[in-house]
């Protein structure tokens, strides 16, 4: 941690220099990714800054249960921002009113898958997004849903070697409006071994879980409904920010989006929902909360998480409307370590958030 700290602030101190580089650095967009020296990192509304990525990568080592925000990494999306046609999309959420069909899938949640589902993604060791084993861990994700769901994932590939995944539920209509629920695949810690569980494991295997009960429901939504799992997340949302620049570019109209990160982990074994309350849609948030009271027995308080604090961002800065429940407060100690692994986690706390999921993408999956 000394040496990061010593580094980022050389960094900082440096900051005259690097942004004298910006020529390069916008140049360095263009260059393949191993290649590249320089990343252009967002620290909040304001402030952007080139900083080397050896440092962007340390610094992602270091943030974990000491800190609170981040930052995201604009590199490739350098003009993510509102236009427009997100800002054009309707953000009206009704109360949840179709708690038959809702309710209607929660018995195909297992317990056990979803702990098998971690353990799994746990045993590749590290899920880093420029490893071998990141890249397993994104291709077995993907035949989870395809073995749920035959032909209804794929993989989303980056200029880095992890791609992300995205599985569908299409709607009755091709212009439907699409329902997205993600969580990030990669993992990230100071040593060799980054075993990931909570962080993130625990929301990939919510929303698998999620899916899988739809699946078996034969669930036929209105709107699209789309699972993703985001590459890169831990060095500043680089998956979630591609695809969510891809979804703008191409002018997908999404209604809404559902970040699970972290879902496993209970402060003093008493399971509970943070939702977020800075830098997410506050009507769909509002939603969310109603949703937690109808369908699960979690206790729900509000907390802030900071700039950039998982994949919803990306989707905040697009213009789109993004929402975030989040585990226990404080925050799961062992994340970015060899120590979070399933010793430490409640799969029964899984359940309800499995449930958050379903509620979620039924009621606004179906639009009356």
């Amino acid at each position: 941690h000394l040496e990061v700290s010593i580094e980022r602030h050389m960094v900082k101190m440096r900051k005259g220099l690097l942004c004298a580089l910006t020529v390069l650095g916008a140049f360095a967009v263009n260059v393949p990714l191993p290649e590249r020296d320089l990343r252009l990192v967002r620290w909040n509304e304001t402030t952007t800054e080139w900083i080397p990525l050896s440092v962007v990568e340390g610094m992602a080592k270091e943030c974990g249960a000491s800190d609170h925000g981040g930052f995201i990494d604009i590199t490739e999306t350098p003009n993510l921002s509102p236009n427009n046609f997100t800002k054009s999309i309707p953000r009206d959420f009704p109360a949840p009113s179709h708690e038959k069909e809702v309710k209607s899938f929660f018995g195909s949640i297992d317990p056990e898958s979803i702990r098998g589902c971690v353990s799994k993604l746990i045993s590749f060791g590290t899920r880093y997004y420029k490893s071998t084993t990141g890249v397993q861990a994104a291709e077995w994700i993907r035949d989870q849903f395809n073995d749920a769901k035959p032909g209804s994932a794929s993989l989303f590939k980056h200029s880095w070697a992890q791609p992300s995944v995205v599985a569908r539920f299409p709607g009755k209509t091709a212009d439907a409006q699409v329902v997205v629920i993600g969580a990030h695949e990669d993992s990230i810690a100071g040593g060799t071994l980054a075993p990931g569980g909570d962080d993130d494991a625990s929301g990939v295997c919510v929303v698998i879980e999620a899916f899988k009960a739809l699946a078996k429901g034969n669930f036929a939504p209105d709107r699209t409904i789309e699972f993703h799992t985001y590459a890169a997340e831990e060095v500043g949302l680089w998956g979630s920010a591609a695809i969510a620049n891809n979804y703008q570019d191409n002018q997908v109209s999404v209604y809404s989006m559902l970040q699970m990160d972290m879902t496993l982990y209970s402060h003093n074994g008493k399971p509970e929902c943070a939702l977020i309350s800075d830098y997410t849609d506050s009507s769909l948030t509002s939603f969310v909360g109603q949703v937690i009271k109808a369908y699960t027995t979690l206790p729900v308080t509000s907390k802030k998480c900071g700039y950039g604090c998982s994949d919803h961002a990306s989707w905040t800065l697009a213009g789109y409307a993004s929402a975030f429940p989040f585990e226990a407060m404080p925050i799961n100690p062992n994340i970015h370590t060899a120590r979070d692994t399933l010793n430490t986690l409640n799969v029964v706390q899984g359940v309800e958030f499995v449930k958050i999921a379903i509620g979620y993408l039924v009621e606004l999956g179906l639009t009356n």
